[in-house]
């Protein structure tokens, strides 16, 4: 079960965890930095034998406000609920772009009503 209010270091872990435990086909990156050098995490799910030419490409974002716990858990729930045997032949056909948390700053300084970002944008 995931978190349903996953925090900024379960979801780097969570991630790094899964992309471990399914190589080759989830791989966790990076994708670049917060405001306050914090890590961007991203997910790749897709069966790698097969080609990407002809595959569509799903994105799903979370955590882009700082408060989004929702997002960053249904993140998480969708990149395992993939893993799941019955649902591994999506894979053949899609590939899965999953950002979990967007805001890494936001989600760590959660304050209530928290909207923005680490240089204090919304």
């Amino acid at each position: 079960m995931v978190n349903p209010s996953p925090t900024y270091e379960e979801v780097i872990i969570f991630s790094k965890e899964i992309s471990k435990a399914h190589s080759p086909l989830v791989i966790y990156e990076e994708i670049g930095f917060s405001a306050k050098g914090r890590p961007i995490p991203l997910l790749t799910i897709t069966e790698p034998s097969i080609s990407l030419k002809n595959k569509k490409v799903f994105l799903l974002t979370g955590g882009v406000d700082g408060n989004e716990e929702v997002g960053r858990a249904v993140n998480l729930g969708f990149a395992k609920w993939l893993m799941q045997p019955e649902n591994r032949h999506y894979l053949k056909t899609q590939l899965f772009l999953i950002a979990p948390v967007c805001n890494p700053d936001g989600a760590i300084e959660n304050l209530p009503n928290n909207l923005g970002n680490g240089s204090g944008l919304h």
